[in-house]
């Protein structure tokens, strides 16, 4: 423990609780609307059939434009897909309808990265890690020990 807590004081703490947070987070299926069940959609996504569950989402969504996580989903599909303009859209429309969506601020995080805007990744980041249920808890434990 006292590793980890020296890890922590360092600075690498915030590195080791994210990669921790990034397992814990699955960025995939929070949905729970729309025509297939959130799980199949993310299967869909994780398969590679990448459209598909694009087109799904959208379907939700034309249902009910007021789904977070539907909007969180559809970023992180177009993301993979390469269409980042759409998926730095969705992501933000996420943590509009949802300002406590941790995974919206990872998808934003993850757009910016790509687009190389580091500020705007690290700001986003920082906001994940403060939402981020996990990490608290993590955060939390190293403190304590």
């Amino acid at each position: 423990m006292r590793i980890l807590k020296s890890l922590y004081s360092a600075g690498t703490g915030v590195c080791i609780l994210l990669a921790a947070a990034l397992l814990l987070v699955a960025p995939y299926g929070c949905s729970k609307e729309g025509g297939k069940a959130p799980a199949q959609k993310a299967e869909e996504t994780l398969k590679g059939d990448i459209d598909n569950a694009i087109k799904e989402y959208e379907a939700a969504l034309l249902i009910d434009p007021s789904i977070a996580e539907a909007h969180n989903n559809l970023g992180f599909a177009y993301m993979d897909k390469g269409d980042l303009a759409k998926a730095l859209e969705n992501q933000k429309k996420a943590v509009e309808l949802k300002p406590a969506l941790a995974n919206g601020y990872y998808g934003l995080a993850m757009v910016y990265e790509r687009q190389g805007k580091k500020k705007e990744a690290i700001a986003n980041w920082k906001k994940f890690a403060s939402l981020s249920q996990p990490l608290r808890a993590l955060g939390q434990g190293f403190m304590s020990a």
